[in-house]
């Protein structure tokens, strides 16, 4: 669903050469992006985990990301956030990202093994733990 965003990147020279946009990336693509860029920069209105920032936390990628719950959870104060669906707050986050040489450490955010993440999957399913939400 990104179509106008193309349309923009194919015919704005100035955002073509600035931004990097990798379509149906492969995993080798994904880790040079990662190896190769300034931050992670992550708007989407609703997520159900957020797997882009914890692959930028392990690359130590700074993170500029929207401001939902799910992020904060994931990344903590481990990253700078803006509001969902404003692009004034959007704008002004990047200016003070490209302004600062201080960003939050993302290389400090906890990164779960897939033991950990099954674990505790099972304790939900076996009742020894409450998950933080239940979908209906």
């Amino acid at each position: 669903m990104s179509e106008s965003f193309e349309e923009m990147y194919l015919s704005d020279n100035w955002i073509h050469e600035r931004v990097l946009w990798i379509k149906d990336a492969s995993d080798s693509e994904v880790q040079w992006a990662y190896r190769n860029c300034d931050a992670l920069v992550y708007p989407p209105k609703a997520e159900g985990f957020g797997l882009p920032l914890v692959e930028a936390a392990h690359f130590r990628m700074p993170i500029l990301c929207s401001d939902i719950p799910v992020f904060h959870e994931v990344v903590g104060d481990n990253a700078d956030y803006f509001q969902v669906d404003d692009v004034d707050s959007l704008s002004e986050a990047l200016v003070r990202w490209i302004r600062s040489d201080k960003h939050p450490d993302s290389g400090m955010v906890r990164i779960h093994t897939w033991k950990e993440c099954a674990a505790e999957v099972l304790d939900i399913l076996n009742d020894r733990t409450e998950p933080y939400a239940v979908l209906s």
